[in-house]
């Protein structure tokens, strides 16, 4: 099984809304023994009609990183300033494909390639495509002071893969 969320420095999931300018972390992680993530290869923001690429053909764009863990990967990157040009901004969709690595302790392997438009997947079998999705919400222009932590209580969850 593989996953998404929005999480913090320490790699906790947190819903957290975004103000303009702020980093925006997401992690994708499994705790399956036998399967690695090993690259992102694409990654974009949806808002309505809006949609900008940070990651095309596993390259990132000038403001985003992938640090690849193994188990998580972790995908920092800033929304552009489109997105909070609304009073009150709609929520973003990150939309995400990604490849893992299924391993079997030995040196062979075989690879998927996972589109993350929902939040889980059931099964992962060779071919089978994963839908994910990471909704964000987003301060309004000039109310930086609202990012507070939406349920935190009930959102945090400690990643531990290994």
């Amino acid at each position: 099984e593989v996953d998404s969320c929005q999480c913090d420095n320490e790699y906790v999931c947190k819903d957290h809304t975004l103000v303009q300018g702020e980093d925006v972390l997401i992690c994708v992680f499994t705790n399956a023994t036998n399967i690695e993530l090993s690259a992102i290869e694409e990654l974009k923001f949806i808002q309505g009609p809006l949609s900008v690429e940070a990651v095309s053909n596993r390259l990132p764009d000038a403001l985003t990183s992938v640090s690849l863990l193994g188990k998580l990967a972790v995908i920092r990157t800033q929304l552009r300033s489109v997105f909070f040009d609304e009073s009150n901004p709609e929520t973003v969709i990150a939309d995400e494909i990604s490849s893992i690595t299924f391993v079997n302790g030995t040196s062979t392997s075989r690879k998927l390639r996972i589109n993350h438009s929902r939040r889980k997947i059931q099964s992962m079998t060779e071919g089978e495509n994963a839908n994910f999705e990471v909704k964000m919400a987003l301060a309004p222009y000039g109310d930086e002071d609202n990012n507070t932590d939406e349920d935190s209580e009930s959102n945090n969850t400690r990643l531990i893969v290994g």
